[in-house]
């Protein structure tokens, strides 16, 4: 019998056809993939089906459990059984993973002291039941990213959702922690949920999915039977438009002066002794074992946190980061995988937000030139962000609001990007757009640090790898011999 059932949907915001007429379903119990470029509407379906665009902003019907479905916002989706976990962490870090996991379910939370030893009791039961070894007496703060993505999905466990959705769900998680965590998604489907799940990581999934669905166009829309899914996924012409063959266009520059250095420094958390060297015209990738370590580490480099030993330069210069600001100054930016903290604008339009780095949002006011309307206009367009300039950004989709952080960025005209997990749930063809954007920077005379999870990449686009472990350098690569 079928779940959900999705027929004609459609949806225009600010003129722009973003869904023209889909038509889908869901049987009960199914593991319902669905793939698609940024833009194309897979986020927008979930955004339907979670609430988040209430009935009336749409035209088409959904009728979930054979009923007509009116959901005004994402509580009545929660009521009607429809659970969703969002690509952007929904914890509260100043508490215990114990509280953030009992809390949707009525349970108590403080913030105040210790959770109780029965709820930590509680929790730490529950974990292990699912096969899971965290501390639930821990705060969240104190656990990785990936820990903190485990518990979000633990914690839906206890709403035993109709239908689950999952967007992104694999975005902050290396190999190990995705493996641990398609076993939890396993624990719904064998008590019968119905799961549709947004990822760009897809072949995780294909040993456990019913059903693929292709979205790559407001009205092109494509289903895969279980049956056809190994040799569709491999084979057919709409899949290779999906998964571009060449992935890394890295480009040889040789490298220029010195632009920033550090020597052996540290920090008042995890980073106890890191150097580096970085060239005008090369990207360094840094790979760090610990998420911590990674924020650490750019918070030092970036002026959140003082550097407590060792030295930086700048421009072979010693320089003393006592605050984002002077980075700013002296030509270092810094691009953040986490929307809701990056200084995004959401509720103004995306060519507010992209002349808003300090010293750009004066140029918003003669924004009229033919030249500057061009300019703008080519970087949008090179980013493949689809919406006109005057859209709000927080209807972007979470691609383009990735993409158009970059683009600020270059606008700005920074001597040093540091990038953390800049692909970060993107297809993979705007993932080439982006590593197009990094060649026309160091063929500029820019130079880039890229932070990611993803190994692959690293070696993709880098010239030379650092791995951070336990506040050290424990290997330092050049790609010569890759």
């Amino acid at each position: 019998m079928e779940l959900v059932r999705c027929k004609n949907l459609t949806l225009v915001i600010d003129g722009t056809k973003i869904l023209d007429n889909i038509n889908f379903s869901i049987p009960e119990n199914e593991f319902h993939l669905l793939l698609g470029n940024n833009a194309s509407g897979k986020s927008t379906v979930i955004k339907i089906l979670s609430g988040l665009f209430p009935a009336g902003t749409y035209s088409g019907q959904i009728f979930f459990e054979n009923k007509e479905l009116f959901l005004r916002s994402p509580k009545d989706a929660l009521k009607s059984g429809i659970v969703t976990l969002y690509q952007d962490p929904c914890l509260y870090p100043n508490l215990s993973v114990a509280e953030n996991i009992f809390a949707p379910s009525g349970g108590t939370v403080s913030g105040k002291g210790r959770p109780p030893a029965k709820l930590i009791a509680n929790a730490n039961t529950f974990l292990e039941s699912h096969g899971l070894k965290i501390d639930s007496s821990r705060l969240i703060k104190e656990c990785s990213s990936a820990e903190q993505r485990t518990i979000e999905l633990v914690r839906l466990y206890l709403f035993q959702p109709k239908l689950l959705i999952l967007d992104e769900p694999l975005a902050l998680l290396n190999d190990t922690f995705s493996d641990a965590f398609i076993k939890l998604i396993q624990h719904f489907k064998n008590r019968g949920t119905t799961i549709l799940c947004i990822s760009h990581n897809y072949r995780k999934f294909i040993d456990y999915v019913d059903k693929v669905s292709i979205i790559n166009s407001p009205q092109n829309f494509i289903s895969i039977d279980k049956n056809e899914i190994s040799e569709k996924l491999s084979s057919d012409d709409l899949l290779l438009t999906y998964v571009s063959k060449d992935r890394y266009p890295k480009i040889k520059i040789s490298p220029g002066k010195e632009i920033f250095c550090a020597e052996h420094i540290g920090g008042k958390n995890s980073i106890r002794d890191v150097s580096f060297s970085l060239h005008q015209g090369e990207i360094l990738g840094i790979f760090c074992y610990n998420n911590n370590e990674k924020n650490d580490l750019e918070k030092l480099l970036f002026g959140l946190e003082p550097v407590q030993q060792g030295q930086l330069y700048f421009d072979r210069l010693k320089t003393n980061l006592k605050s984002p600001e002077q980075a700013i100054e002296l030509g270092i930016a810094l691009v953040s995988n986490q929307h809701m903290d990056s200084g995004l604008y959401y509720n103004l339009p995306v060519l507010d937000n992209a002349l808003s780095v300090k010293g750009n949002f004066d140029e918003r006011l003669f924004f009229g030139t033919k030249q500057q309307r061009n300019e703008i206009t080519g970087f949008t367009g090179n980013l493949n962000i689809h919406q006109p300039l005057n859209s709000i950004t927080g209807k972007l989709s979470s691609g383009e609001q990735q993409k158009l952080l970059i683009m600020r960025w270059v606008i700005n005209r920074a001597k040093v990007y540091i990038l953390d997990d800049p692909t970060q749930s993107i297809d993979v063809p705007s993932k080439v757009d982006i590593y197009n954007i990094f060649n026309s920077l160091v063929i500029k005379g820019s130079s880039i640090i890229v932070f990611s999870s993803d190994m692959e990449e690293l070696l993709g686009i880098c010239d030379k790898l650092l791995f951070v472990d336990k506040g050290i350098i424990v290997e330092n690569s050049s790609k010569a011999f890759l």
